[in-house]
């Protein structure tokens, strides 16, 4: 029947689409806090998928020990010596 392929198509859809924007939020959230610490402001344009993806390849990785109380900005510091 072709109403339920429409339906079925259109749910595929909106869950394709709920994880992009799952992996754009994501992905996101450090790089947020990089361009605040570099008092950068964030665009809008700034968040296409394909921007996100390259902006967070080319970010330093922040260690998995970081410590969370300590200043992102010392965290940073600390990286770049």
């Amino acid at each position: 029947d072709l109403e339920k392929q429409i339906k079925k198509i259109e749910t595929e859809e909106k869950k394709a689409l709920l994880g992009i924007q799952e992996k754009r939020e994501k992905l996101l959230v450090p790089i947020r806090q990089y361009y605040r610490v570099l008092n950068l402001k964030f665009l809008d344009e700034d968040a296409s998928l394909g921007k996100l993806k390259n902006l967070a390849r080319n970010l330093p990785s922040v260690p998995l020990n970081a410590e969370p109380n300590v200043d992102f900005n010392k965290q940073l510091n600390a990286l770049e010596k």
